[in-house]
């Protein structure tokens, strides 16, 4: 018979996993204390969260869908990315081309199992901050085209101005 502690894991696990936009399960064999500790910094950072569980509470917490079980094998820690989908993974992406000692297996996004190239394209994608950068430098150039525009044709006709004064003094001398 489960335990009440092994409840509240499930349903702390299943809170977390409505909360989260994207799961990444990885190995962590091999992670020492001082390098596990800085990998939580990083993806606590990036508006994630890593949690180390057993993987049948995990499997429970997210419903058993097919083929979980199998992708739930191995030490895993689980990455719940919380702020965007893609943040936390891009910071895991950048500690383990850093320090190499983490392996993804797979994740879980929006109810479906993902492949571990899946996951490496889902780290590819800008984050949520970058898209509202590139859109905003997409409505900014059309409006600094418009403005050098308007402020072309004074400044063309002051200089055509300045260029028949030149012209008139050089007839008059």
């Amino acid at each position: 018979m489960p335990s009440q502690k092994k409840y509240d894991t499930v349903k702390d696990l299943t809170d977390k996993s409505g909360r989260a936009k994207s799961i990444i399960f990885a190995k962590y064999t091999g992670l020492n204390v001082a390098q596990f500790t800085k990998l939580r910094q990083d993806i606590r950072s990036a508006g994630g969260e890593i949690v180390v569980t057993r993987n049948r509470l995990m499997n429970l917490a997210l419903g058993a869908p097919e083929g979980l079980k199998d992708l739930l094998q191995d030490q895993l820690f689980t990455l719940f990315s919380y702020e965007d989908a893609v943040s936390a993974v891009k910071s895991l992406y950048q500690y383990i081309k850093e320090n190499g000692t983490v392996e993804v297996k797979g994740g879980y996004f929006e109810d479906k199992l993902l492949t571990v190239a899946e996951v490496d394209r889902l780290s590819k994608i800008p984050s949520r901050l970058e898209l509202m950068g590139m859109l905003v430098q997409r409505l900014q150039n059309p409006v600094y085209g418009l403005r050098n525009v308007l402020n072309a044709g004074p400044q063309k006709l002051a200089l055509a101005l300045q260029a028949v004064a030149e012209q008139k003094k050089e007839n008059n001398a």
